[in-house]
């Protein structure tokens, strides 16, 4: 699967806002977005040895 950067980007901002509301220190490791798969957002931060994932879910839960 080709990682498309335009589809992501809605994403990585919903995924922003939830580290700010939820991890605010942790915002300066850049969590970036790896892909997406069914329910889950895989993503990356600096300074981390692989890859994160939460529930689509629970990000959209936490924001509402």
């Amino acid at each position: 699967m080709k990682k498309n950067k335009y589809n992501y980007q809605g994403i990585q901002v919903l995924l922003i806002l939830y580290i700010l509301q939820v991890y605010a220190n942790k915002i300066v490791f850049n969590p970036t977005i790896i892909k997406v798969e069914d329910d889950f957002v895989y993503f990356g931060m600096k300074k981390h040895y692989g890859g994160l994932y939460i529930l689509k879910s629970k990000i959209i839960d936490i924001l509402n």
